[in-house]
């Protein structure tokens, strides 16, 4: 009977503390809401990248096209996820879960638009942060939809694209 009581214990333990995450926009890091004007037409030329497109197309930043034909050309590339310090978790460890940690969950949104010709470098920086704690399971949502509403509202950078033939400087 002893010698179950440990690993009874670790299960119990691992069960009980089996946190889960949940994705939400930070309301306060992001930028002015869209405007209601004009939307550009893209044509998506990637469209086989499954969670950025239905983001971007869920998001309505840009009106997307079936057809490649008179409208600016989008190429999506991974999203990319930034590193955060994890020492919240600690809090999350000694309660098993009980106590909610929020952490930022700070990630860039990028794609190359090509308008008339000339391409240029798209990155929207997502305010998102992730909340961690036990009750997060029965909050799981459409993460999809608040990836959208994140780069609905999310500060961009545009620069040209760099020639992979230019010299460098």
């Amino acid at each position: 009977m002893k010698r179950a009581f440990f690993p009874v214990l670790l299960l119990a333990t691992a069960l009980l503390s089996a946190c889960t995450s949940t994705i939400h926009v930070d309301a306060g890091k992001s930028e002015l809401k869209r405007s209601g004007g004009a939307v550009a037409s893209v044509y998506v030329t990637n469209r086989e990248r499954a969670p950025e497109y239905q983001i971007l197309r869920s998001s309505g930043i840009y009106r997307i096209s079936s057809t490649p034909e008179g409208v600016n050309r989008l190429t999506l590339h991974e999203i990319k996820y930034l590193p955060v310090c994890g020492n919240p978790f600690l809090v999350t460890l000694f309660t098993l879960g009980l106590i909610p940690v929020e952490l930022p969950a700070p990630c860039i949104f990028r794609y190359e638009l090509e308008t008339n010709g000339k391409v240029e470098e798209v990155e929207h920086h997502l305010p998102l942060y992730e909340r961690y704690s036990i009750w997060e399971w029965p909050l799981k949502w459409n993460q999809t939809g608040v990836y959208a509403r994140a780069l609905a509202t999310s500060k961009l950078e545009r620069r040209p694209k760099k020639s992979p033939h230019s010299p460098p400087r």
